[in-house]
């Protein structure tokens, strides 16, 4: 077995301890955490003081069953760790779950655990059970009651101090205050401590050289370890992906997050509608062109259900073009049961912050991507559990042929003291089958591998068979669209009335359309009365930025379709858009179009 030195950081801080970090010598043997890791690990540890260590609503971890409240300022020295102090833990009727303090015990002996509980007559009588290194020890609770229970260091390492309530929920009267341990073998005991919730892992991925132009991209995500975690691509426009479960699969019901952002945090207007951006088609029938308004302010899809029955993997491809000064991009996923790709959502937009790819360059030759958990501290504490996402990705030029994605080299001069337990690899298959592994979370800090170290990618292998999503007649369909336009054409304008000929090249089945028009060139949504959201989201649904007209919902068809005009103001100028939605999907015309009536 490969062993992988690990070296024990003792950080004193938080309850029972006052001083910095001090690093131990010699260091202790562990094992590798995986192909391509980084080669040094080490632990955080907050000693004993007198003999004594307190497990608090603070430096613990728990499940969603419980909350920490009563909320105070950070302790000195868990800057970096938590954002706060909290003084107890209680159930949060979330169900069942456990709450977690991590150990390191150099030597065997015995120890006791004596609980500090408020518990109200209602609670009386509650069976908690406690666990330590197999053993397994239950009290019953009281308000009168101080329980205390005897446990064994049987073997030197890690070990886990839980409070188990998987079978029983927690009772939500009862505060944990905290948890003292003393005894004879807590005096060389370390209480581990990370991240109140794992901090995102992020990860770049390029094309290989030889792949010229680059102007799509295919990548294949699974999530390999249990804890649910939010994993999307990042894009120039924002984010495209999708959340895992607790059992590392997308849930029923799930849909892609795909974002375009058109506003920062705070902003207190939208951009002008010449430079909005834009939801233009989605291939599912059911999704409504939507918006969002928290981290920032921005358009994206909603009741868009891409896995109805859930799914062990995403397969997902995101096609860019770039004409007139805009980016449009097509966001498709794989369904496996209909074995064929569909258009999730189409995009259009300028220039985002300036980050919009270099039209003198290639078009898509870099994406990134991280796993993440959202939440605050007095929901999420996880930081303890590990998130592992595995991804194979492949970029394609115009002439559609894939190439294996490789890791981005990372970047340098930004190591700080204290890692952070995240890293980044490739898998043993890379060279067969393209994996790369990134992994966030967990009781281990990994030591920054040195730049001359890092981990490189041979040249892959070539006679491993491509995934039949990848397949010639499979990627022709990352072109299709729900509808294709053809240039609209207008006839007889008077001082009221203009006809409008409209055709279409190609549409679904029972399509219906509207035309929607009025003397400004609006955004693609209909009017619609926002309540609440950020002041930006409810300025861009204002009455002088929509659509002030729209013909009624009638049916049209591959070809010619007309609409007519009526009650229009002379000498004026009108713009339209067509919106056509049918069985396997919707869209916009990528492109509005104007008239002016006669004087």
């Amino acid at each position: 077995m490969t062993r992988t030195p690990m070296l024990l950081l003792l950080m004193t801080c938080g309850l029972h301890a006052d001083a910095g970090p001090v690093l131990l010598d010699p260091p202790v043997e562990f094992p590798s955490a995986g192909p391509g890791s980084p080669s040094l690990v080490r632990y955080l540890g907050q000693p004993a003081k007198d003999g004594r260590i307190d497990l608090t609503a603070t430096n613990g971890f728990f499940d969603r069953c419980f909350r920490a409240e009563d909320q105070g300022p950070v302790l000195p020295g868990d800057e970096g760790l938590i954002s706060a102090a909290f003084d107890h833990l209680r159930g949060s009727g979330s169900g069942g779950g456990t709450a977690r303090w991590h150990l390191w015990c150099p030597e065997p002996g015995e120890f006791h655990a004596t609980f500090h509980l408020t518990v109200p007559t209602t609670d009386n009588g509650h069976q908690w059970t406690i666990r330590f290194d197999g053993q397994s020890q239950t009290f019953t609770a009281s308000p009168e009651a101080r329980p205390s229970l005897t446990f064994h260091v049987t073997r030197p390492g890690t070990h886990v101090m839980t409070i188990d309530a998987t079978a029983t929920p927690p009772p939500p009267g009862t505060r944990i205050h905290f948890v003292t341990l003393d005894g004879p073998a807590i005096a060389s005991v370390h209480l581990l401590r990370a991240r109140w919730r794992p901090a995102a892992v992020h990860q770049s991925f390029e094309a290989p050289p030889e792949c010229g132009q680059p102007n799509l991209w295919v990548f294949e995500t699974r999530a390999v370890a249990a804890p649910p975690s939010y994993s999307p691509l990042t894009t120039p426009f924002g984010y495209y992906g999708t959340s895992f479960n607790a059992e590392g699969k997308v849930s029923p019901g799930a849909s892609f997050n795909f974002s375009m952002w058109l506003a920062r945090r705070g902003a207190e207007h939208p951009p002008p509608i010449d430079r909005m951006p834009r939801i233009l088609a989605t291939g599912l029938p059911d999704a409504t062109f939507g918006w969002f308004s928290h981290e920032g302010t921005g358009v994206k899809l909603r009741g868009a259900v891409a896995y109805p029955d859930g799914a062990d993997r995403t397969i997902q491809a995101l096609r860019v073009e770039h004409a007139d000064g805009l980016w449009t991009y097509y966001g498709y996923f794989y369904d496996e049961g209909a074995e064929r790709w569909k258009l999730f959502a189409a995009g259009r937009q300028l220039a985002k912050f300036g980050r919009a790819p270099d039209p003198s360059h290639d078009l898509l030759r870099r994406t990134g991507s991280f796993c993440e958990i959202p939440g605050p501290p007095a929901r999420e504490r996880s930081g303890d559990l590990v998130r592992v996402i595995k991804r194979r990705g492949w970029f394609l030029g115009p002439d559609r042929i894939p190439h294996r994605a490789v890791m981005s080299a990372p970047r340098t001069g930004r190591t700080k003291p204290l890692a952070r337990p995240q890293r980044t690899y490739y898998a043993d298959d890379y060279q067969t089958q393209g994996w790369m592994v990134m992994a966030t979370g967990g009781i281990e800090h990994f030591l920054p591998t040195p730049p001359g170290d890092a981990p490189t990618a041979d040249t892959p292998e070539q006679t491993a068979p491509l995934p039949d999503y990848l397949a010639p007649e499979k990627l022709a369909q990352l072109d299709s669209l729900p509808v294709r336009f053809g240039e609209p054409a207008v006839t007889g304008i008077s001082t009221s009335r203009a006809v409008i000929d409209y055709p279409l090249t190609e549409t679904g089945p029972n399509s219906k359309a509207s035309l929607y028009y009025g003397t400004i060139d609006a955004i693609t949504y209909p009017a619609t009365k926002i309540n609440g959201g950020s002041p930006a989201v409810r300025e861009m649904f204002a009455p002088e930025r929509t659509w002030q007209h729209a013909t009624p919902s009638a049916p049209v068809n591959a070809g010619p379709n007309r609409f007519q005009l009526d009650q229009l103001k002379p000498d004026t100028t009108y713009h339209f858009r067509l919106r056509v939605e049918h069985d396997h999907g919707k869209s916009w015309d990528f492109r509005s179009a104007s008239f002016r009536t006669r004087p």
